[in-house]
């Protein structure tokens, strides 16, 4: 019983934390709300499995290579990076590579998931989005 509670909470934790990597983008791009954008994220997962499910791999794989790299990363400076600040900005390279990995992921879904695209138009459910303030 212990094991199938393990096995269902992993699975749970990693679902929500992908779910949680597109929410984010989605709700920049369309500019809508968290309802929206998990109703979204959720379809593109049960449409693209397969290709979800190798992100979901390699982002396993990062995440181990990442404490693997961390714990070199503390034990070479003599635990200075444990320290909360130092430990930030040492670490900070490593915490954006993976944060846009998901990024550069979910873009190729097409230009709806892009979130370096320059033309952002605001989603029709969506709170209302000020007009540029004058040059």
């Amino acid at each position: 019983m212990i094991v199938l509670w393990a096995v269902v909470l992993v699975v749970v934790v990693i679902v929500w934390a992908l779910i949680s990597h597109f929410i984010v983008a989605i709700m920049y791009r369309r500019r809508c709300l968290a309802r929206e954008a998990f109703r979204t994220s959720v379809s593109l997962i049960t449409t693209y499995p397969g290709e979800i499910t190798l992100y979901c791999l390699f982002w396993i794989a990062l995440t181990v290579g990442t404490a693997v790299a961390s714990c070199v990363v503390i034990l070479s400076t003599c635990c200075i990076a444990l320290l909360p600040y130092l430990g930030s900005v040492i670490m900070l390279p490593i915490s954006v590579v993976l944060r846009s990995f998901g990024l550069r992921f979910i873009r190729q879904f097409g230009p709806d998931y892009d979130v370096w695209t320059a033309n952002v138009e605001p989603s029709s459910s969506g709170p209302p989005v000020p007009p540029p303030l004058p040059a």
